[in-house]
């Protein structure tokens, strides 16, 4: 017969409990690419040929981007990334509605 110790069934539980964490469905880390297609707002006004600033979302986080488009757009406009120029940067372009 065998006698289980307190220790031993201790250690057993945690043994089973850290597999089943293990085991668990692994998502993988968002990636800067993940934002073509998002849609964010104008923090700071992007003149044409330079950069500005916009808020995005990334992974439910708000994160700030310099932005570049192709025309000028105005401190608060809601645009749309359409690539990502580097992993600080994106180019974006104004929703039209």
């Amino acid at each position: 017969m065998r006698v289980w110790s307190r220790g031993g069934v201790v250690g057993w539980g945690t043994w089973r409990l850290s597999r089943a964490l293990l085991r668990d469905g692994v998502t993988p880390a968002p990636r800067g690419e993940d934002l073509t297609g998002t849609s964010g707002s104008v923090v700071t006004a992007i003149p044409v040929g330079g950069y500005g600033e916009v808020l995005l979302y990334l992974a439910g986080q708000p994160v700030k981007y310099a932005a570049k488009a192709a025309t000028a757009v105005t401190r608060g406009t809601e645009v749309w990334v359409e690539s990502v120029l580097s992993p600080t940067s994106v180019s974006v372009r104004p929703v039209e509605r």
